[in-house]
């Protein structure tokens, strides 16, 4: 098992997971596939941040900004490389921003930002300790990362059941049958820490998971 608590995806899958992602939010099926493959929990993980914050909030692979109406009153900074044609959701207010651009590098002042999010986007680092680094710099209150994390034992065989058969089963009921490349969501998940292994790396304040492995870390 790799030393995951520091290391990013390699070069070449970083690669094909955006050539996959950009195809995904062309195709309109990106928010679709994720619903049905999380279950519904993604939303309701994302909610339960959401409504925690407030003031200027920094999205770190935001995608296709598809909730960020849900939230008016924060002012959202979308961070990605990968950027989908949506662009009404930006000019309906004047309080959304977006940025091409990855964690990793981010082009933002020190402390200029309240609280810094990634909402299943940490998978796809390429540097996960360098990502760290650079949130910590720009944020004045705190970060917040939902994803997916490696469990032990058991659960651990069972998540690998549901990504490498269940999911891309659903994904492609709802996908009407067309192969998005679902088999990388494995591939990016063998470069995941733990639950507990980020905890102890960020010294986090705030911790919530579903079945040890769908989980909320929140750290200053």
């Amino acid at each position: 098992m790799h030393d995951t608590s520091t290391l990013g995806l390699p070069p070449n899958l970083w690669i094909r997971v955006e050539k996959a992602l950009i195809k995904l939010f062309s195709d309109k099926v990106y928010v679709k596939a994720n619903t049905i493959m999380s279950l519904g929990l993604d939303s309701y993980m994302r909610n339960l941040v959401m409504n925690s914050l407030s003031g200027s909030v920094l999205d770190i692979g935001c995608g296709d900004c598809h909730y960020y109406e849900d939230y008016p009153n924060l002012e959202m900074i979308c961070v990605d490389p990968v950027f989908p044609p949506r662009k009404e959701v930006f000019i309906k207010s004047c309080n959304k921003h977006r940025i091409v651009g990855v964690a990793e590098y981010l082009p933002l002042r020190s402390g200029s930002i309240d609280s810094v999010i990634a909402f299943f986007s940490f998978r796809d680092f390429l540097n996960k300790a360098s990502a760290i680094i650079n949130m910590r710099k720009v944020v004045k209150k705190n970060i917040c990362i939902v994803d997916i994390f490696q469990p032990k034992g058991l659960r651990r065989l069972l998540l690998y059941i549901h990504l490498l058969i269940i999911a891309p089963l659903l994904a492609r009921i709802v996908s009407r049958g067309k192969d998005y490349k679902w088999n990388m969501l494995y591939e990016t998940i063998l470069y995941m820490p733990s639950t507990e292994g980020l905890i102890r790396l960020t010294r986090s304040y705030y911790h919530k998971s579903i079945g040890g492995f769908l989980s909320i870390i929140c750290f200053r």
